[in-house]
């Protein structure tokens, strides 16, 4: 499990950050009646710090811009590990971790690969600066 200081913690005491993911690649995608994307993984979920099997917790939200500039909502799950306690959501590996943009946008764009992009000059110029921890396709 993760450690972490808190910004707004004078004493510098420790906190539980639950800030990890699971990427998902083999996975297929089912659209509902209101055109939410729900991921059903075909991969255990185990827990990336103990690997123990980890047990369904709830589901949220995520909003994921296009190369068209559209939206796409996926619904995610999150996991609990029994052993450790940690919340890790799955996310499926054309989801960049923390980005609003698509993955492929992303990678195409830092690597100049592609013509448009919907994102900001400001934001294309953060990617670049800091670019994705993980290999995409």
């Amino acid at each position: 499990m993760l450690r972490g200081t808190l910004p707004n913690d004078k004493a510098g005491a420790t906190c539980l950050c639950f800030l990890l993911m699971l990427i998902v690649k083999h996975y297929r995608v089912e659209n509902t009646v209101d055109n939410v994307k729900v991921i059903c993984s075909q991969e255990p979920p185990l827990c990336p710090a103990c690997n123990f099997l980890m047990s369904g917790y709830d589901k949220r939200l995520r909003f994921v811009i296009r190369d068209d500039g559209e939206k796409e909502t996926y619904l995610l799950r999150r996991f609990r590990c029994p052993r450790c306690k940690s919340i890790h959501l799955q996310i499926p590996d054309c989801i960049e971790p923390q980005k609003h943009y698509a993955a492929k946008i992303i990678c195409n764009t830092i690597s100049g690969a592609a013509d448009y992009c919907p994102a900001d000059n400001s934001t294309i110029r953060r990617w670049k600066k800091n670019p994705p921890v993980l290999p995409r396709k």
